[in-house]
Formats: structure tokens, sequence, C-alpha cells
């Protein structure tokens, strides 16, 4: 998959008059979806709430990111 990936990744970088959108399956692939977690978003950090959805200082909201339940 790793030269169609690209190719396709190619495509939707273009210039706009030029440019094409993912595949359906870039939506709807579990197996895509799994390689974009581990890709795109386990090196970095990434924003899952703010201090502001909490009720108090200390307390901890349960989120799920991506299908990864976090607290």
């Amino acid at each position: 998959m790793g030269l169609q990936l690209e190719n396709e990744m190619d495509a939707v970088l273009k210039p706009v008059q030029e440019a094409r959108g993912m595949p359906n399956a870039y939506y709807t692939s579990p197996v895509l979806f799994q390689r974009e977690r581990e890709v795109v978003m386990a090196p970095t950090w990434s924003c899952v709430g703010f201090a502001s959805d909490l009720l108090e200082p200390g307390y901890a909201r349960p989120v799920d990111f991506m299908g990864l339940p976090l607290v």
C-alpha cells in the first residue's frame, strides 16, 4: 500500500485546480484508521479537552480519542 498511498497523497496535495480528494476507503477502512492513529496521531500531542470542560480543579473527564480511552 506504500506507493499507492504516496500517489494518492500527492494527488491531494496538488494545487487546488488539479487536486483530488482521498478515496472513500480512507474514511471507512478500519485498517487505514489504525494506520492514521499510528502514523499521524501517536507521534505528537493532540488536544482532547480544555480546563474549562472540568467542573473543579483536580477533576478528570474520561474521553475517547480515536478509539483510545483516556482519562
